[in-house]
């Protein structure tokens, strides 16, 4: 046995036929081919079948350009802090997520009682708040809302009044 071992070792490494045998690849396949068809069939199937039982979601996207308040007025303190600019731009995503503001978006458009994905939770902005995504672009002062719904009308009309809202309140 470690006769074998050792010859088996010494031609894969020592430089002896490093060709491989396809041939019994091949064999191996051929084998097995009811079984590789069995599972390519339960695969596809089972594809399928999720593909024509999945809820189709819809994704709608508002984009909002976050400003600092005092942008006319040249504000030497702003030149020397930029890490300002950024805690102010994160307390406005914070804002933007916060349940307040879900709550108010929820009755402008009676998300609590008229939709059905949400009348059925226990805790309704919570629900909500797990279809809204907030966001931050990269290098810009730009912040994009996506909701995801089922109902691609529905998605729209809550991430248009999300921005709204938000704006009501900062202005």
């Amino acid at each position: 046995m470690e006769d074998q071992f050792q010859s088996q070792q010494g031609n894969s490494i020592g430089g002896g036929d490093p060709s491989i045998n396809l041939g019994q690849y091949w064999h191996v396949i051929l084998e097995r081919r009811w079984l590789i068809v069995a599972t390519w069939t339960v695969c596809i199937i089972a594809g399928v079948l999720y593909a024509f039982q999945a809820t189709p979601m819809f994704r709608a996207i508002a984009r909002l350009q976050i400003d600092p308040e005092n942008q006319g007025v040249l504000n030497l303190n702003s030149l020397a802090l930029g890490n300002q600019d950024q805690n102010y731009l994160t307390t406005q995503y914070r804002n933007l997520e916060s349940r307040s503001l879900i709550l108010e978006v929820m009755e402008k458009l009676k998300l609590d009682t008229q939709d059905p994905r949400y009348a059925q939770k226990l805790d309704k902005v919570t629900a909500v708040t797990k279809d809204i995504k907030i966001v931050p672009i990269r290098l810009s002062r730009l912040v994009e809302v996506q909701v995801t719904h089922p109902k691609a009308d529905q998605a729209q009309r809550i991430a248009d009044t999300i921005l709204k809202v938000f704006l009501q309140r900062n202005l």
